[in-house]
């Protein structure tokens, strides 16, 4: 993969790309991510995770599973002690948890005091991505195309605040695809063979005493290549008109989004979040809502605090708003480019899709 290739995919990453580009091809041969549909499906869970390269670490404290069945679940201790923010997520497909980290640690021979550190780094960030990847088997899953699988696995099935929601990850995909549209169609290779065919045809042709029958398929295969030549023109036009327009609009719709993360603590404040706390009801509701799973049946449990903080809250919803509208864009995008390619194909002309 170049790095062109790489900023065509996940465009806003493109001040982060050349930083990152060599590991993340080399995590790909270590870990045998070497097809197009398992390269394509890691970038773009690689860069939605770490919202184009920008994050390599979890925007949230931690503080969600430092107790209880989740701090359980990730192997971490169920007392109140720090575990959780110790070992809150990083690397690209964040490590997350005190087995993911043992378990990471062991396989890349690397002392465990020494992970959260080297998790960060581009080379922990991208081989401990290929890791998790090889690992939970989404090099399968790639293959056979099931994007939806390879989503709910990269999340766990455990939406937690400070990441972006299931669905709204699945719109990664959306961004390789608009990359993708880009790439000129080969159209002078495709008519060269045509020019080819048609020779051959009309060589059989002058064989067989029928040189004007081949003269006039020869036409008619030259007609036929500069519509192609036409319509491909007119197809990169359309792609190139599209990408422009939406590439600025989610650009924009990023930079203020950034801002108003960057501004909750204005509206938040630590004392503000010691004093007005929320229960452990109010963190299974919100994990119930990203995962689209219901939470159960209620308990007394509920009603005890939760080690999640309003500001940790305010800046996921922050987080996963931005994503929303960044993918809806790319959503309308695709659409009106999918629009002008069928009215370049039935011969009519391109007109803008109402949003």
């Amino acid at each position: 993969m170049t790095l062109d290739q790489l900023v065509r995919i996940l465009p806003y990453a493109r001040p982060r790309a050349a930083k990152y580009l060599d590991w993340l091809n080399a995590s790909m041969v270590e870990f045998d991510i070497t097809t197009p549909a398992r390269q394509a499906s890691f970038i773009a869970q690689v860069g939605h995770e770490s919202s184009h390269l920008r994050y390599v670490e979890e925007l949230a404290s931690g503080a969600a599973y430092d107790t209880g069945r989740l701090a359980l679940r990730l192997g971490n201790t169920p007392e109140a002690d720090g575990d959780g923010q110790k070992w809150k997520g990083r690397g690209f497909i964040q490590v997350t948890g005190a087995a993911n980290h043992v378990a990471c640690a062991a396989y890349f021979h690397i002392p465990i005091e020494r992970m959260s550190a080297w998790l960060v780094t581009p080379e922990g960030a991208s081989r401990s991505a290929g890791w998790f990847w090889k690992t939970h088997g989404l090099n399968e899953l790639a293959d056979v195309g099931d994007q939806v699988a390879v989503t709910r696995r990269v999340n766990g099935g455990c939406q937690r605040p400070g990441r972006p929601p299931c669905l709204v990850q699945r719109g990664a995909q959306g961004a390789g695809v608009m990359g993708a549209l880009l790439t000129p169609v080969p159209v002078w290779a495709r008519c060269l063979l045509l020019l080819a065919a048609s020779w051959c045809l009309f060589m059989l042709g002058q064989l067989h005493g029928e040189r004007k029958a081949g003269e006039a398929h020869i036409a008619y295969i030259n007609q036929q290549a500069a519509r192609v030549v036409k319509v491909a023109k007119a197809q990169i036009q359309v792609l190139v008109k599209t990408e422009t327009k939406y590439r600025d609009r989610i650009e924009k719709i990023y930079v203020k989004g950034d801002e108003i993360e960057k501004q909750v603590p204005v509206y938040v404040s630590a004392a503000d979040s010691r004093t007005y706390g929320v229960n452990a009801g109010f963190v299974r509701s919100y994990d119930a809502a990203w995962t689209n799973e219901p939470a159960g049946p209620a308990s007394d449990t509920d009603r005890e605090p939760a080690a999640v903080s309003l500001t940790d809250i305010a800046e996921a919803d922050a987080h996963n708003a931005r994503s929303c509208f960044a993918w809806r864009e790319q959503a309308l995008g695709l659409r009106e480019a999918y629009v002008g390619l069928q009215a370049v194909m039935n011969g009519g002309q391109v007109k803008d899709v109402p949003e």
